[in-house]
């Protein structure tokens, strides 16, 4: 934020940051019209947008859970936290659930963290290294490069992929110790 203290930002300071942010893009949005734009500009424009929903959408994820804990969702009358995110995100109640998992999976996965931070990975990408490396954390470094190269739908099969190894290592553990037992 252009500051060079080593204290963290208050509070305050962060939300005035995002403030001038929001306000920086409502200038933007009023003067932005397509069918002015030379044809030729558009798709580096459009690329912009793109990096700037990327890292709105990464500040969502890194807040949701904390948001959650606060517990505003039960004092706004919500029965769930889901709930009120997707009020107030205005998205499905299913796509928030997951938001929340994958915003609570992300402690204690740095690497995860940090590639959301920097826009190397999107949220739809943090959320499927997240649930993934959850499980079996071996795979994040692996699924990080993943996704920096290939699909979603690539990274999704092989996050399932990762994660089925550590499920097919649990059903054999249990398989044995109940073969143990008889």
């Amino acid at each position: 934020m252009g500051n060079t203290r080593s204290t963290t930002p208050t509070t305050k300071e962060l939300g005035n940051a995002v403030d001038r942010i929001i306000r920086a893009a409502d200038l933007v949005l009023a003067e932005l019209d397509p069918t002015v734009l030379p044809i030729s500009h558009v798709p580096a424009l459009l690329t912009k947008f793109a990096d700037l929903e990327r890292r709105a959408a990464a500040g969502r994820l890194l807040l949701t859970a904390a948001a959650a804990a606060s517990k505003k969702w039960e004092r706004d009358g919500h029965k769930s936290a889901a709930d009120w995110f997707a009020a107030q995100q205005g998205t499905s109640v299913g796509r928030a659930r997951e938001a929340l998992a994958a915003s609570e999976q992300l402690a204690g996965l740095d690497a995860t963290t940090d590639a959301l931070r920097r826009g190397d990975i999107s949220a739809d990408q943090a959320g499927v290294v997240a649930d993934a490396a959850a499980l079996n954390p071996n795979a994040e470094q692996e699924l990080l490069d993943l996704a920096a190269r290939e699909s979603l739908k690539a990274l999704k099969d092989e996050a399932a992929r990762r994660k089925a190894e550590i499920e097919d290592l649990e059903a054999r553990r249990k398989r044995i110790h109940r073969n143990r037992k008889a």
